[in-house]
């Protein structure tokens, strides 16, 4: 058994019931989730409230490596009534689950207070900007977050 936490699909999967939570009754696909995700941890770097998670060097790229955690999540959340998974013509999408509204009001901390911010924060700004406003603007400048933090000695200049 896996007992690691950190970027487990068990923390992603808790990551995506706070965030399906604010954003009902909106669902969205795999893709899209991604983006939200990266959003929901580094709100800073787009203009947010101070990030969740400590932005790390070249974080840019974390929203591209992340697909297959986040869905493994989503199964387990799903399988608990957290997540709810909707299959149509134009793929699978993902909403809050009937449970989603249980968990956030049970779980409480700092990280899970801050968590809870941030993804009312993301709902607020796409609300403002849209999906698609927000896949141009990771687009434009999501490989460049972080990269600003690397020195010419670390990459061998």
């Amino acid at each position: 058994m896996n007992n690691i936490l950190f970027n487990s699909p068990f923390e992603l999967g808790i990551r995506m019931v706070f965030l399906l939570r604010e954003t009902y009754p909106s669902s969205y696909d795999l893709h899209d989730l991604c983006f939200l995700d990266y959003a929901l941890i580094y709100s800073e770097d787009l203009g947010g409230p101070p990030s969740l998670h400590t932005p790390v060097p070249l974080r840019g790229g974390e929203y591209l490596t992340r697909k297959q955690i986040i869905e493994d999540g989503l199964i387990q959340m799903s399988l608990r009534q957290l997540v709810v998974v909707t299959l149509s013509d134009s793929g699978i999408s993902y909403s809050a689950g009937e449970n989603a509204n249980v968990l956030v009001e049970l779980v409480n901390g700092d990280y899970s207070k801050k968590l809870k911010e941030r993804a009312i924060w993301v709902s607020n700004f796409l609300g403002e900007i849209g999906i698609a406003e927000l896949k141009k603007l990771f687009k434009s400048k999501g490989l460049t977050w972080g990269a600003h933090m690397i020195t010419s000695e670390q990459i061998g200049k």
